[in-house]
């Protein structure tokens, strides 16, 4: 899990191996703790004022509340935001409200993931969710999934949503362009011929001297594209 590697990466230039599980068995135990902790206080939120000023301070804790109050379409919105995490916890009858998807989409574009089926195919509501996390694209309905206007806001944000696009899309230059130029790694996954584009592939090597292990064959042999390759980015030298 991510919580894991971010532990691993701050601890391992510092301690040994020994050390290293020993605070990973920590972490775990630590995190299971808080999970049933979190078991133990579902439905413990019960009256309407108290949860109200509680997810004023904290969306979060709208998790803590009964059934019955996470249906409350007034509370839900207000905790919604307040964090538009607490999305997660409202009930499913609201996860299909719209107003409340929005407003969590405008604030993290996460939020998508709980939405309901049938607001995931609005444009306005997946639109704002890809501004600010482009890889949600993912959770997009497949005939948003092959709107260009969408796809090149995500591909903007996150160069890798490309690969959540349309077949079609994934082979439309402009929007191949725009996703290297944000994040040079998805060349990795371009179309071959695309990858044989020069103006393409020298946009993904300015941002990540990497894309040159993708490059076509032909391109990397060029003396001339090498010499422009390398004027862009000094790093493509490695490869």
């Amino acid at each position: 899990p991510a919580w894991a590697l971010a532990l691993r990466a701050q601890l391992l230039p510092h301690i040994g191996m020994a050390e290293l599980q020993t605070a990973f068995r920590r972490a775990r135990r630590l995190r299971a703790h808080e999970e049933q902790t979190a078991r133990q206080l579902r439905g413990s939120l019960r009256d309407r004022e108290e949860a109200l000023r509680v997810v004023q301070r904290d969306g979060r804790m709208l998790r803590f509340a009964t059934d019955e109050l996470r249906d409350d379409r007034d509370l839900a919105l207000v905790a919604v935001r307040q964090s538009a995490y607490a999305i997660q916890w409202v009930s499913e009858n609201l996860r299909s409200d719209r107003e409340i998807v929005l407003t969590a989409a405008k604030q993290k574009g996460i939020a998508l993931e709980w939405a309901g089926t049938e607001l995931r195919s609005d444009p306005e509501i997946v639109l704002e969710a890809v501004k600010e996390n482009g890889e949600m694209l993912w959770c997009a309905a497949k005939e948003l999934r092959a709107d260009r206007a969408i796809v090149l806001v995500a591909v903007r944000q996150r160069g890798s949503a490309l690969n959540f696009a349309s077949e079609v899309l994934r082979l439309d230059r402009t929007l191949v362009l725009e996703a290297v130029k944000q994040d040079g790694e998805v060349l990795r996954d371009v179309s071959v011929g695309l990858r044989a584009d020069r103006e393409v592939v020298l946009a993904a090597v300015a941002q990540n001297a990497d894309a040159m292990m993708w490059a076509d064959t032909a391109l990397v042999e060029d003396r001339a594209f090498v010499l422009e390759a390398l004027r862009r980015n000094g790093q493509a030298l490695e490869f």
